[in-house]
């Protein structure tokens, strides 16, 4: 089979199966970075203050629009710590919306430019704690439903591993140093020199690495002599999906609970108590460690 024809058969049917990708960057009022020594948000509290994103076209491998909308906590205070890591002002946060207008203004921008023209979009973003954690969190807190298109997403970190594993064997994976934005830069040739503040260039470039990633994935398969296993996890081929994955845990019924954050020297009775009281007929009362 010629090569030209094994790409075409890997473009349109074990590619990314949409028309557009939208980096999207989360900036909190968190302060809770190793750089402050006085931090008073912590990021299990942290709201909103910008949404950045950048749209990027599959088919033409180019950033097409880019935005952001900045956001008005209403809880929390934007510290002199975030505001100089953010690049935020206090004029901006005093023209910003709310969180309910935010995700509304984006909504806007998907109808128009996606929903009504037929085309596909999902989310990437750098880490999952964008969508899986902060957003999900704070609309949840603030009776906010979200779209269920922020339930989809892919984490550029992930995406690059899985290239990393195709490219490289199963041995290599990135390390820390890679996973940070100016780390993966270098992993798909796209040129860097220091890690971005502001969010809008967060944005920016985990889309340019995702064109990156893109570009040097079908260069890889086009210069293939032979068919692509279908075992292979092609990088930007499957996203998360959130919503999936709590239907699969619901589903199994789990009586198994993760904790996080608890302090180090609590016992199993401490940091079960609040959870094991309401439901204490379900519970067993040992506990492995």
């Amino acid at each position: 089979m010629a090569a030209g024809t094994e790409t075409a058969a890997f473009t349109a049917a074990q590619g990314c199966p949409y028309d557009f990708l939208v980096a999207l960057h989360v900036d909190t009022t968190c302060d809770e970075h190793y750089l402050n020594n006085a931090s008073s948000v912590s990021r299990d509290h942290a709201e909103t203050l910008a949404i950045s994103f950048a749209v990027i076209s599959v088919s033409e491998r180019r950033i097409l629009h880019k935005q952001q909308v900045i956001v008005k906590p209403g809880k929390t205070p934007m510290t002199a710590f975030v505001s100089q890591m953010t690049g935020i002002t206090d004029a901006q946060l005093d023209a910003a919306v709310s969180l309910t207008a935010a995700v509304a203004e984006i909504d806007s921008f998907v109808q128009t430019h996606f929903t009504s023209r037929g085309k596909t979009f999902c989310f990437i973003t750098h880490g999952d704690r964008d969508l899986r954690y902060q957003l999900s969190r704070e609309s949840r807190e603030k009776g906010l439903l979200l779209p269920s298109y922020f339930n989809v997403f892919y984490d550029i970190g992930q995406e690059i591993n899985s290239w990393l594993f195709i490219y490289h064997g199963a041995n290599r994976r990135s390390s820390s140093g890679t996973n940070s934005l100016v780390g993966l830069c270098a992993v798909v040739g796209v040129q860097c020199e220091s890690q971005p503040t502001g969010g809008l260039e967060m944005a920016i470039l985990i889309g340019q690495i995702t064109l990156g990633l893109l570009n040097v994935v079908e260069q890889y398969f086009a210069a293939l002599t032979t068919p692509v296993p279908e075992s292979i996890d092609i990088p930007l081929s499957t996203p998360i999906d959130l919503q999936a994955q709590r239907g699969d845990f619901h589903a199994t019924l789990s009586k198994i609970v993760h904790l996080g954050g608890l302090p180090y020297k609590a016992t199993n009775r401490q940091g079960l108590f609040d959870i094991v009281i309401p439901y204490q007929d379900n519970f067993s009362e040992s506990c492995s460690t």
